[in-house]
């Protein structure tokens, strides 16, 4: 028995970020949608092409809701750039001070991020024996504190080599050293 359909069918979408021109998301996205039994039209606003800077966000949000957009996906550099512009935001979010998914539902803007939990099943599916390990993280910029807190749900002691962006409550969470470039 399959789950019922959500009443809403048509979604308009986007992914607002730099140099992302040449991006398979729409296709993929799109062709997702579809055999799920969902139209999806989904754009890209390339800052690259259109001289988007990080002042202009609250400008995109506003028009994005205008033009009745269901929701965003924010790239770099704009993933940190977006947070103190947003309604609410996820638990996960909130730690790592970043947002890679914007919601707009009920006149709100709703900030998530799924990188870490992207990684994680990935990292699950291809090294299934090796969430006991230890791990050092070599990078952490906001993609490296996102795999650093997608392993922490793994299991494996994660030490990163230095953890710039990394926010106060991760860096509790993770038993990371505090400071603004931490090597270890």
């Amino acid at each position: 028995m399959s789950a019922p359909l959500p009443e809403q069918t048509s979604y308009l979408l986007g992914l607002v970020g730099a140099g992302i021109g040449a991006s398979l998301t729409p296709a993929m996205q799109e062709r997702e949608g579809r055999e799920s039994g969902l139209l999806l039209s989904y754009r890209i606003i390339d800052a690259e092409k259109t001289g988007l800077r990080a002042e202009d966000l609250p400008e995109v949000l506003a028009w994005a809701r205008r033009l009745g957009f269901d929701g965003l996906n924010v790239t770099h550099p704009f993933k940190q750039a977006v947070v103190p512009l947003l309604d609410d935001l996820s638990d996960d979010a909130a730690d790592l001070g970043a947002v890679n998914t914007v919601v707009f539902r009920d006149g709100k803007a709703l900030g998530r991020n799924t990188d870490w939990s992207g990684y994680g099943r990935a990292f699950r599916q291809a090294l299934p024996d090796a969430v006991e390990d230890r791990v050092v993280l070599v990078g952490a910029g906001g993609a490296g504190v996102a795999v650093g807190y997608g392993l922490l749900e793994q299991g494996p002691n994660t030490w990163p080599s230095s953890t710039p962006t990394a926010t106060a409550p991760t860096r509790a969470r993770c038993g990371w050293p505090s400071g603004s470039a931490t090597t270890g």
